[in-house]
């Protein structure tokens, strides 16, 4: 009995000792505590333990005059023998650096920390914050992005480059912000708007970021926001991910700009900001260093944007499409001409808002002065700034003195909820004497396209009319008529042969496409036989694009779908859009999703009915384009006839 009794004992000595083994510490420090205003300090949470354990992401509590500015991650091993045996410490380290943003006590409250799914929490830590040192600069409003080198060109350059990044990162709390549904994903996509609610023609700015608490190794982006019922300008395009660090909901990310639009409605309703979509690859940190990657497919939450239309009240007779903040100035390419030569009148709008969306508001000129041609400009740039040139060509029909009448234009201010208008000053003309009654050589060159000189501008003689027929002493003199229309018949002839290549050969393309989807479908069910579905789904997307590029003579392998379908015959995207929509979005789950999202889409009998889906869509494809050449080509006949 005495043997049992020990042995029990030791038994739970045994396991007490194992649990002891697997206590968990969880601790919070900082590299120092008494600073300088606008001084960095390094605040690092510890997790200690004997035995290998799962820790996620550390969450943050909200703190006041600190920024964050970098984060990283450590993890070490340490072995000691202690008491007869060793004993094997392992650690990981999530370390946060701040600067100080305000004088005075400091607290970093308490972050929580879950371990093996059990939540820990570090104590308080506070630091003391001194007034700056003599001579110190005072903090920056915006400190410096992590890694960014020194500014080479000095302070004065660096503060419009930052100015100017705050533009872009758009730190105002904006109308919209999607947040993580899972704190725990590695990587997800945010869109911000800086409104919901616009008028018709009211600048909305949309930017889409990925935030991630990995390593990106590698980004796809498999859609673009096609944004309809928008007009759309291009703020920025990201061609590198340049990360920054933010904190949200407690847990610290890198985030990088993927897209930013100035994106108009159109029309009133309520319109769609929809999905970025990209395709990442992730490594994850692991606990000593960096883990396996994995691949996922994320998409941005779409966001309804409620259009209001522009108020009929009030509104100004000579309302042109004018929606911002907008200024307008006239000028004359010369204040003197002869009468019957041309002058140039230059009316630029400027502003905040979309000018090219503005129309040429009407004009009062004198009975003495005609518009001959009118030409214009328009350009938006990244801060949402616009401009619009109109170029109006004038010619003076009589001598004397013209004023130009103030030209006015009116416009709608978001802001304020009305109308408002805008106008030139009067501009007065001398014409002199002149002779002729057409135009001239600085006429002609602003058709072609260059605006002319007034320097080059001379006197203009009206042609000589020719009231009788009078035989061509150059050419075909002398030629026999024998000769010319046997040469006139072989061109006809030669004209309808390459008009029946083109058809033929046309026909011919047509007839290969059906030919490269029977090739490819083969190819599709053989990989289908060795039971690679994913290479199957890829064949099949591939050859989808394929089909579609070549109807629409884009090409398919980097255009977007809606791109492809808008250069087809509209038919076709009446008929089909939305049901090849659905056939990719099918592909792209089969292709790239983790098997478990993919469930029963593999299985085979799913498999033949998409295999199927598909070949029957792209054979309506290809005879719906038939159909409307046929169509155009019967309309080209029975207008040459």
């Amino acid at each position: 009995m005495m043997n049992w009794r020990f042995f029990l004992v030791a038994l739970v000595l045994f396991f007490q000792g194992g649990w002891a083994q697997a206590t968990v510490r969880v601790t919070a420090e900082v590299d120092r505590s008494r600073m300088s205003l606008g001084d960095s300090f390094t605040y690092t949470i510890r997790i200690s333990s004997e035995e290998a354990v799962e820790v996620s992401d550390p969450r943050l509590p909200s703190v006041t005059g600190l920024e964050l500015i970098n984060s990283w991650r450590g993890s070490e091993s340490r072995s000691t023998f202690e008491g007869g045996r060793f004993r094997v410490e392992q650690s990981q380290s999530f370390n946060y650096l701040f600067v100080t943003q305000r004088e005075g006590p400091v607290s970093v409250g308490s972050a929580e920390v879950v371990v093996n799914g059990e939540s820990y929490r570090t104590s308080p830590v506070t630091v003391e914050v001194r007034p700056a040192r003599p001579g110190q600069q005072a903090p920056p409003t915006l400190p410096p992005r992590a890694g960014r080198p020194p500014d080479p060109f000095g302070s004065a350059f660096g503060d419009v480059e930052e100015l100017f990044d705050q533009l872009l990162r758009r730190r105002a709390p904006p109308g919209f912000r999607s947040e993580p549904v899972n704190p725990e994903e590695a990587f997800f996509i945010q869109v911000e708007v800086d409104k919901t609610e616009a008028y018709v023609g009211e600048q909305i700015t949309a930017s889409w970021y990925l935030y991630t608490r990995g390593h990106i190794r590698e980004i796809d982006t498999l859609e673009y926001p096609s944004v309809h019922g928008f007009w759309k300008e291009d703020i920025e395009m990201a061609t590198r991910l340049n990360f920054e660090q933010e904190v949200v909901n407690g847990v610290a990310y890198r985030r990088a700009l993927l897209a930013s639009y100035a994106l108009f409605p159109m029309t009133e309703g309520t319109l769609e900001v929809d999905s970025y979509k990209a395709r990442c690859t992730v490594v994850m940190p692991g606990d000593f260093g960096l883990g396996r990657p994995y691949q996922f497919t994320k998409a941005s939450q779409p966001v309804p944007i409620r259009v209001k239309p522009l108020p009929l009240e009030d509104r100004p007779s000579d309302f042109a499409g004018a929606v911002g903040q907008f200024s307008m100035t006239a000028q004359v390419d010369r204040q003197q001409v002869k009468a019957h030569e041309p002058v140039v009148l230059r009316l630029h709008v400027q502003g905040r808002g979309n000018a090219k969306l503005i129309d040429l508001p009407p004009l009062n000129l004198p009975e003495s002065l005609e518009l001959y041609d009118s030409k214009q400009e328009a350009e938006f740039f990244r801060d949402g700034r616009s401009e619009k040139t109109f170029e109006l060509l004038l010619i003076p029909r009589q001598a004397g003195e013209i004023e130009l009448p103030s030209i006015s234009m009116s416009a709608f201010d978001p802001q304020l909820s009305q109308y408002y208008q805008f106008q030139t000053e009067p501009i007065t003309l001398t014409v002199l004497p002149g002779e002729g009654s057409e135009q001239g050589p600085l006429a002609k060159s602003f058709l072609a396209g260059d605006s002319g000189r007034s320097s080059r501008a001379t006197g203009l003689v009206a042609p000589e009319i020719i009231l009788q027929w009078r035989p061509s002493r150059a050419g075909l003199a002398g030629v026999s008529p024998w000769l010319v229309w046997p040469g006139v018949y072989l061109g006809v002839l030669a004209l309808l042969g390459w008009r029946a290549h083109v058809e033929w050969g046309w026909r011919r393309g047509k007839k290969d496409l059906r030919r490269i989807l029977q090739l490819r479908l083969q190819k599709v069910n053989s990989l289908l036989g060795k039971g690679q579905w994913r290479a199957a789904s890829v064949e099949m997307t591939n050859l989808l694009y394929q089909i579609l590029g070549e109807i629409s003579g884009q090409g398919g392998a980097s255009q977007e779908l809606h791109k492809l379908l808008a250069e087809g015959p509209p038919s076709l995207r009446r008929e089909l859009g939305e049901e090849l929509e659905q056939i990719l979005d099918r592909l792209a789950t089969l292709s790239f999703a983790p098997e478990e999202v993919v469930g029963q889409l593999k299985s085979e009998d799913q498999l033949k009915k998409l295999v199927e889906r598909t070949r029957k869509a792209l054979i309506r494809a290809i005879e719906l384009t038939d159909l409307e050449e046929e169509y155009q080509g019967t309309k080209v006949g029975s207008r040459e006839l």
